[in-house]
């Protein structure tokens, strides 16, 4: 890896003169060389708010306004699972609107998904200094803090959560599971990270390993040896699956959690700890098989029990906490593509009741009621997720190109042609539509 102290270096100097696009730029090519990079994550997004603070922003109209473009794309690319490019697209929004809460969360959520965990950290911990009554950004924080190995920290957000809610069942859960854990050494408060920003730059190459290693105080082999001696231990079951979690065992942690599991099996928390580790499990054997593009019968039959792991941990997660519309909306989504259509609807339209999430609700009740032949209502959805003004951006095409499939289906060809013309001439290329409007004459 290159040389990234000196980035920081220049990026710091920078800072201090006001020279914030020049700072800027130095940890975007932080993030280039190491896209996990916490200090940089988080530190490019305090230099854009010095900016905003001090030179001015736009309006939150024109914010709003200029924002849709790589909304739209970034959720089309987590649809298709490319989280990293959809990371890029959220990256874009916060340049020019860099407090913006609900698209910090997204794009933590982007860096999770794409296994940044450090990244998705500096994230969440920003969020939580920026809006300190957002309970979610104190819980995200603390499960970001967990899985990078940094025990005692990711207990002071689960904490703050807590306090702020004090019925917040994953935050209470935490709260007890983490006490039990550090009540053999005593606690230090967290250092502040802002502070460690303005320490001396240090490149983030080292593993969550080694700073999970600094912070507990049991080693491995006495962990195991205690969870052999005792399964149904539950604190130590959760240590040390912290523990091989940060240093990316995967293969352990899932024989440890799932004698764990055996010994307790009512405990909520441990078979949804097991489920995540399985999750992560399946998903780094499917990168290795299909290193270099590659697929097979193996990485086929690997994504449809992957699929199934998937929805079973995402059902737990919404049973444990029904107010999850994120959950509700991925669990929807995974329902839909398993052809498991009636759940599906059902998950879209609770969804739907939140108004930042209704457009996207729609589309996919739009697309649900179309593959149960109720074409007036898909068209009625697809309507009510078209995005408002007379751009047709990504998300209009998707959107209007569904809507005249609708259109078709529910016996409408003059209805649905006039939709795809007004794609065709914004896009020639797109899709399929050159070859549905011959066949439409």
């Amino acid at each position: 890896m290159a040389d990234l102290s000196k980035l920081f270096e220049k990026a710091e100097e920078a800072t201090n003169r006001r020279s914030y696009d020049l700072a800027i730029d130095q940890y975007r090519q932080v993030l280039v060389l190491d896209p996990d990079s916490e200090k940089a994550r988080y530190a490019l997004r305090e230099v854009e708010v010095r900016k905003a603070d001090e030179f001015g922003s736009p309006s939150k109209v024109l914010t709003g306004l200029a924002a849709v473009p790589n909304l739209v794309m970034a959720q089309i690319y987590s649809w298709v699972k490319k989280h990293d490019l959809a990371t890029f697209e959220y990256e874009k929004i916060l340049a020019r609107d860099p407090k913006n809460g609900p698209i910090s969360f997204r794009l933590g959520r982007a860096l999770e998904a794409s296994g940044l965990h450090k990244g998705a950290l500096a994230v969440f911990r920003g969020i939580t200094l920026w809006d300190e009554q957002n309970v979610e950004a104190f819980v995200a924080a603390g499960h970001a803090a967990r899985r990078t190995g940094k025990i005692e920290e990711a207990l002071d957000f689960y904490e703050k959560a807590r306090a702020l809610n004090p019925k917040h069942k994953i935050a209470v859960d935490a709260v007890r599971d983490l006490s039990a854990m550090l009540s053999l050494k005593p606690r230090e408060k967290a250092s502040s990270f802002r502070d460690l920003i303005k320490s001396p730059a240090a490149p983030s190459s080292g593993g969550a390993g080694e700073e999970a290693g600094e912070e507990a105080g049991d080693d491995l082999s006495q962990l195991k040896a205690r969870l052999e001696k005792d399964p149904a231990d539950r604190e130590t079951a959760m240590k040390l699956a912290d523990r091989l979690e940060a240093k990316g065992d995967l293969k352990n942690l899932l024989g440890a959690l799932k004698k764990a599991v055996q010994a307790r099996p009512s405990d909520a928390g441990l078979k949804r700890r097991l489920m995540e580790a399985n999750v992560k499990a399946m998903e780094a054997k499917l990168r290795r098989i299909e290193k270099g593009g590659k697929t097979s019968p193996e990485s086929d039959t690997l994504r449809k029990k992957l699929a199934d792991a998937k929805k079973k941990l995402l059902q737990a997660q919404v049973e444990e906490d029904p107010s999850r519309l994120d959950l509700k909306l991925d669990l929807g989504l995974l329902l839909f593509e398993a052809g498991e259509i009636d759940e599906a609807i059902g998950f879209f339209q609770q969804v739907k009741k939140d108004p930042k999430k209704k457009r996207e609700a729609s589309f996919w009740l739009g697309r649900g009621f179309m593959e149960k032949g109720k074409h007036n209502l898909a068209v009625n959805q697809l309507q009510a997720a078209m995005p408002a003004g007379s751009n047709l951006d990504a998300w209009g095409k998707e959107t209007l190109y569904y809507l005249g499939k609708a259109k078709v289906q529910a016996g409408d060809p003059g209805g649905a042609r006039q939709h795809f013309e007004r794609i065709y001439e914004e896009d020639i290329h797109f899709r399929d539509v050159a070859g549905i409007l011959e066949e439409l004459g």
